[in-house]
């Protein structure tokens, strides 16, 4: 079973803290409880990126492959241009 994030952890990586390392400060919506996450532990949902209507149902999967390795150079470019 494949834990998919609707949340790229790829971006959620852009705010961990100094101070904790690899993990971010995050409130959790039922409770309002803070907690410090890792990426891959947030923000996810069983084999959510699967697509019925798509000859292969992971092929959204293989697209991001293509669009991660290039996000942060991406999102600095963006940034840079105060977009």
């Amino acid at each position: 079973m494949a834990l998919d994030h609707y949340v790229s952890q790829l971006h959620l990586r852009n705010f961990y803290s100094p101070v904790l390392g690899e993990r971010l400060y995050a409130v959790r919506k039922s409770d309002l409880k803070a907690f410090t996450p890792r990426s891959q532990d947030i923000c996810r949902i069983d084999e959510g990126n699967r697509n019925a209507y798509l000859q292969d149902e992971r092929a959204i999967e293989e697209f991001l492959k293509e669009i991660e390795p290039k996000y942060n150079v991406s999102l600095g470019a963006v940034k840079g241009r105060g977009v």
